[in-house]
């Protein structure tokens, strides 16, 4: 093994096993995408404003030890267009059971008592670097007035309870009509605003762009040039976004022909070191298609199937896609048989992860079965901590060599899987790639079944504090389990 100079310090912080970063070598090992477990509907429409129907985009939030869903619904009679698509909120203390909060501000059929909290379809965050009293931001769709006035650009908010909102300013921070869910957060790793817009290719399909900003209470937010011949969305004046930002998720020639990346749901994963993930909606197309009268594919405009993928990133730029569903539709009939959408956010009970994505028994266009009242759902899954991705092992048996490491701490643990006929097993090697005396795989005691937090045992224990701030290596030898994350702890 050739010695290195170079070295990733992970000091005390949990590293992910989802990509090759810190797999230098292998044998018998596959980087696999692990779905989550589906766990049935957190909210169906019961109420008269939710009457049109539930079940596209959201924003899940935990704020002060209760959890939020602010979710889409269409009400009967209300604004059935994207001029104007307002969020309701929904609270929970266990993430499991949700409901309604009133909060008495927006009249409908007249009366304030319903859970209606305004903005057009937005997506919402909590600003850690807040020191106004406005913690609660979100990023939305212009508002009524401004569609009225033909400006259809993005528009930014910002609340002190995240329940009434306050736009920043009059006008539009992005000029461009962004469609659905775009979304902003506050980047920790680079500690600007971070958006991902929704765009669109030459083609006419859907894109995801991204922009980052140093304040979020700026009023025009920078951009490339405009297009030499800017597209127009759906109406005289509105204009779509190319490329003014940089596209940072699209179609290639691994997806189907008329194949759009749809809503991006982008995560900063806050439970380990530089991880990103998206849960985009590939949207596949059915125009053109002739079914020669077995279905309705083709019949309608802007139709076809949508599911949710997942991609990982380091930096939160540059993304690697897996093609297998991450959330897969139900049967066709069933009521997220036909398109599913994430929300944006997560939240941690314990060891799991729960996650929330709004379905329809409707594929995209069928405009005609959406005039029904009472579809979709919001629906609850369930993934492990850590659980998106894995560094598996079959029966045959796989081992990892980490690059050169230097770390604090005095125990290792690893987040591994291992049912119950497989065992795993760890030596720290030097820099070249000797077993280091009292390390090494003859001392290593297995570990075995499944723990998100395995503490690594030699026969002389577990202390590894002689080797703090050494340059180290890992080799992890394992046979059928999962490996999924690895820190040192103090």
């Amino acid at each position: 093994m050739t010695e290195k100079c170079n070295h990733f310090d992970v000091g005390s912080r949990k590293q992910l096993f989802m990509d090759s970063k810190f797999i230098e070598s292998s044998r018998g090992i596959e980087i696999k995408m692990n779905p989550p477990v589906k766990s049935g509907p957190v909210l169906v429409p019961e109420t008269e404003i939710e009457g049109h129907r539930v079940g596209t985009f959201g924003t899940v939030l935990e704020v002060d030890g209760q959890y939020r869903l602010y979710y889409i619904a269409l009400p009967m009679g209300f604004a059935q267009s994207d001029a104007y698509v307002p969020n309701l909120l929904a609270v929970s203390d266990d993430g499991i059971n949700w409901k309604r909060e009133k909060v008495g501000l927006i009249e409908y059929q007249g009366s304030k008592d319903n859970n209606l909290v305004g903005i057009s379809v937005a997506t919402f965050f909590i600003d850690p670097t807040e020191s106004n009293g406005y913690r609660f931001k979100a990023l939305a769709q212009a508002s009524p007035q401004q569609w009225e006035n033909g400006q259809y650009g993005m528009t930014t908010w910002h609340s002190k309870d995240g329940i009434a909102w306050e736009p920043t300013f009059d006008g539009q921070v992005i000029p461009f009509c962004c469609d659905t869910q775009n979304q902003c957060f506050y980047d920790t790793r680079i500690k600007k605003y971070v958006s991902y817009l929704r765009s669109w290719d030459p083609k006419w399909l859907r894109t995801v762009s991204r922009c980052e900003v140093d304040n979020f209470y700026m009023q025009s937010w920078p951009h490339g040039p405009l297009a030499e011949k800017p597209g127009l969305v759906w109406a005289e004046n509105m204009f779509s976004l190319t490329d003014e930002f940089p596209v940072v998720l699209s179609a290639d020639e691994f997806d189907p022909p008329a194949t759009d990346i749809y809503t991006p749901s982008v995560v900063q994963y806050p439970w380990a070191d530089d991880t990103y993930f998206s849960f985009p909606s590939p949207y596949r197309h059915y125009d053109g298609f002739d079914s020669h009268g077995r279905d309705d594919r083709g019949k309608r405009e802007n139709d076809g199937a949508v599911s949710i993928q997942m991609a990982i990133s380091r930096d939160g730029t540059r993304w690697n896609r897996f093609r297998d569903d991450y959330v897969a539709p139900g049967y066709m009939g069933e009521i997220d048989g036909g398109g599913l959408y994430m929300c944006v956010g997560m939240i941690r009970r314990g060891d799991n992860i729960y996650q929330y994505y709004g379905a329809l028994p409707t594929t995209h266009g069928a405009e005609d079965v959406i005039e029904e009242r009472n579809l979709g759902m919001y629906a609850r899954t369930v993934q492990r901590l850590d659980g998106f991705v894995s560094a598996d092992a079959g029966t045959g048996g796989g081992e990892i060599v980490t690059p050169v490491l230097k770390f604090e701490g005095n125990k290792l643990e690893l987040n591994i899987d291992c049912g119950a006929m497989g065992e795993a097993w760890v030596e720290m090697l030097t820099p070249d790639g000797l077993p280091i005396p009292g390390f090494t795989m003859n001392d290593s005691i297995s570990l075995e079944r499944n723990s998100v937090a395995q503490e690594v045992w030699w026969k002389n224990g577990p202390d590894v504090s002689s080797l703090a701030g050494k340059e180290v290596r890992l080799r992890i030898k394992m046979r059928s389990a999962k490996l999924y994350a690895f820190q040192f702890v103090r």
